[in-house]
């Protein structure tokens, strides 16, 4: 149990620690709004766009529990990665359930070896950012059960 305290507090370390250092280096901006899959969407818009120096989100929840879908995308090739949280750096009381990890499966992540679910994707074209925003917003309210979400974009 000391272990997986100890591991999440290493991991919040180098997330505040990485974002004080995207923040720094490309400005980042921070709403708190409903989960919406229209929200989702212009936030995708705003990534893809190639005139917008935006390219990572965080978007988490705004309770104690941690959950979280992280994106970031390369312009060059129009590739994106999507993760979701797991159990590795939740605490015991919002582990995910086997049902949970099976339906972030059948959305398409895949789980890393030791790390969270993830997913690569092409989202360069608008079929795309429509698809990958349905993913984001079920992720996050059908599977974490979020209904207001915490945003966070930075440039890169």
């Amino acid at each position: 149990m000391e272990n997986i305290v100890y591991i999440s507090a290493i991991v919040l370390f180098a997330v505040i620690v990485i974002g004080l250092i995207l923040q720094k280096n490309g400005g980042g901006q921070t709403s708190t709004e409903p989960l919406t899959r229209a929200g989702v969407t212009r936030l995708l818009e705003k990534i893809v766009d190639p005139a917008s120096k935006v390219n990572t989100a965080i978007l988490s929840s705004t309770g104690p529990d941690n959950y979280y879908v992280q994106l970031s995308y390369d312009k060059k090739s129009g590739s994106g990665r999507i993760e979701a949280v797991s159990n590795t750096y939740l605490s015991a009381e919002y582990k995910l359930t086997p049902d949970q990890e099976g339906r972030l499966r059948a959305l398409g992540f895949n789980e890393e070896n030791g790390g969270n679910f993830v997913m690569d994707t092409k989202i360069a074209d608008r079929s795309r950012v429509s698809t990958v925003a349905e993913v984001i917003e079920r992720t996050l309210g059908e599977v974490y059960n979020q209904k207001t979400i915490k945003i966070k974009s930075f440039a890169g």
